[in-house]
């Protein structure tokens, strides 16, 4: 049997998400059966039991998925996942929003940061199912916001990223803090942001853009 990562009929979303989601794993391994298991042809006669039977099993599976509608960036998005899949995967793998990143997906790093009715949230322990009719504002629409157009240009005056991996979520956790406190000091700043793990240690030049995005 093939490598289902090299299946042109599989689910690509889905594939990338077993392993995370035990669902998507059993989604990926069912529909993998299903393509490659295929009809066999025993002279004329042709088996399609197998094929069956693995079909009864994916549409079993797929009965635990639901039909949501989530406001991203200020658009209605319309997904078919099972309700307790983290919002980070949905918003990568379904929706194609890769900006948003995953890093520890115990909410302890601050990578998969987005706003949730502009509250920064850690992404990666939030199901999607639990959203409802709040508002996901993800990197891709920080700059719709005076707040996040200001930061993302002091970002780049002071050159702030190093490797920019946890980049995004910085920028997420501090627009929601100059949401909330226009004008911070040195010392609020190093509080709120503390939740955001940097391995580069661009921890200064953060405080610096943010101070200098808010006039300070």
């Amino acid at each position: 049997m093939r490598d289902p990562r090299e299946c042109p009929n599989c689910d690509g979303a889905l594939l990338r998400a077993a392993g995370r989601m035990p669902v998507c794993s059993a989604i990926c391994a069912v529909r993998h059966a299903v393509c490659h298991s295929g009809a066999r042809d025993d002279g004329n006669r042709v088996f399609f039991a197998e094929l069956s039977e693995r079909r009864c099993l994916l549409d079993q599976v797929r009965n635990g998925f639901d039909m949501l509608t989530l406001r991203v960036n200020d658009v209605d998005r319309t997904v078919e996942v099972p309700g307790q899949m983290p919002l980070l995967w949905v918003l990568r793998d379904v929706l194609e929003l890769p900006g948003t990143k995953y890093g520890c997906g115990i909410a302890q790093c601050g990578a998969c940061t987005v706003h949730i009715d502009g509250r920064a949230t850690r992404s990666c322990v939030v199901p999607v199912g639990s959203i409802g009719k709040r508002s996901i504002t993800t990197i891709e629409g920080l700059s719709a916001s005076p707040i996040g157009r200001g930061l993302q240009q002091a970002w780049l005056e002071l050159q702030v990223p190093q490797c920019g991996y946890c980049q995004s979520g910085q920028l997420m956790s501090a627009a929601s803090l100059l949401a909330s406190h226009p004008k911070p000091d040195d010392a609020l700043i190093d509080t709120e942001m503390s939740g955001n793990i940097c391995r580069c240690c661009t921890y200064t030049r953060i405080r610096a853009a943010i101070k200098k995005a808010a006039g300070s």
